[in-house]
């Protein structure tokens, strides 16, 4: 299998990369462009001929523009096909994602007690959590059943 990379000219996205496996299409994604429409045509492309995706795909316009990124598929996949100048390169470098800002479960557990544990026994408006648990089962056992 051999990773390509295509310069586009006169569309929206940039760059096209994908691999050619004995003349079948893999993996191919697309550097800007309308991200949607990218992807589903990466969908419908995969595992297929190249020879067949290029027919397909060439001569397809966007607006006004002469070519498309479809159409650019198929120009680096004919120039592939042939041997031609087609970089070859690996895929784009995605920048991972920060990670969030949530604190751990068990860290926030832990302080949370430790705050209650400083606490002082009988502060004013404080109750011992097993009255209050005693409390709640009185007022569900007290309810008639429905």
């Amino acid at each position: 299998m051999k990773a390509h990379c295509y310069k586009t000219k006169g569309v929206c996205s940039k760059r096209i990369f994908f691999d050619l496996d004995n003349g079948v299409v893999r993996n191919v994604s697309f550097e800007g462009g309308c991200d949607g429409n990218l992807k589903g045509i990466s969908s419908l492309v995969e595992g297929r001929e190249a020879k067949e995706v290029a027919d397909l795909l060439g001569g397809v316009s966007c607006g006004k523009n002469a070519s498309s990124c479809p159409d650019q598929l198929s120009i680096a996949l004919r120039k592939a096909m042939a041997g031609k100048t087609v970089k070859t390169a690996s895929k784009p470098i995605v920048k991972p994602l920060p990670k969030p800002a949530v604190k751990p479960v068990a860290k926030v557990a832990a302080k949370t007690a430790a705050k209650a544990a400083a606490k002082p026994a009988g502060k004013a408006g404080s109750k011992p959590a097993a009255k209050i648990a005693a409390k709640t089962s009185a007022k569900v056992s007290a309810k008639p059943a429905v």
